[in-house]
Parts: structure tokens; C-alpha cells; sequence
């Protein structure tokens, strides 16, 4: 990579040119120009990624997060279905209540994985 008064003439601005480590952009600054350098070149980094996010960004609401009626029913019928399953289990066998809690558990993370079939 290339860079003569702050102009980029070849090179890709990667992680590795980017990175901290032994002959990356940063070592370098640091190494020529100082820690003043540095601070204000990693302060400018972060200024132009701001500016990035206000325009390019996204950001999502409480509405976003909320589940509609039908995906609850779905993960209510999951739920129910795990219960069932880890009942059916402790009525076969001794459980105390460390076991029922972890049979149900790892019964509800089957379900959601598999996709409740």
C-alpha cells in the first residue's frame, strides 16, 4: 500500500493494512509520526464510520422485536410440547427437580432447533 499526504495511490485498505500489528497502517503512524498522529488518525476512523452508519445505518423499533400472534402460538405450542415430553419422562422414571429442569430445557432447545416437527 501506497499513501502520500493522506491520498491512498495504490493499495487495498484491508485488515491487514489496517491492523495493529508489526507493519500495519497504525504501527507505521505510530512509528513515523507519533502518538499525536495516530490518536488523530484512528479519531478521523471513527468520525468517517459514523458518518457512514448515520447515512447508511439502520436501527429497529420495539414494534421489530415484538412476535405476532401466530409465531406465540407456534413458540406456545413448542413450549407445551417440550413440557409434555419431559413430563411423560419423569412419570417413566425417578426425576428429582434438577433433572426435570434440565430434560425440559434440552428438550425446548430440540424442538426450536429441529423446527418443532
Amino acid at each position: 500500500m501506497l499513501i502520500r499526504r493522506g491520498e491512498v495511490l495504490c493499495g487495498t485498505l484491508c485488515k491487514k493494512a489496517l491492523g495493529g500489528a508489526g507493519g500495519g497502517l497504525i504501527h507505521v503512524i505510530w512509528a513515523e509520526h507519533g502518538c499525536e498522529a495516530t490518536r488523530l488518525f484512528l479519531n478521523n476512523c471513527q468520525l468517517t464510520v459514523n458518518h457512514w452508519l448515520l447515512h447508511h445505518g439502520m436501527s429497529i423499533g420495539i414494534g421489530d422485536t415484538v412476535a405476532d400472534d401466530a409465531t406465540m402460538t407456534t413458540i406456545n405450542d413448542i413450549i407445551e410440547k417440550a413440557k409434555e415430553e419431559v413430563r411423560e419422562g419423569e412419570e417413566a422414571g425417578d426425576m428429582d427437580g434438577f433433572m426435570y429442569g434440565c430434560c425440559f430445557y434440552s428438550m425446548l432447545n430440540l424442538h426450536f432447533e429441529c423446527g418443532s416437527r
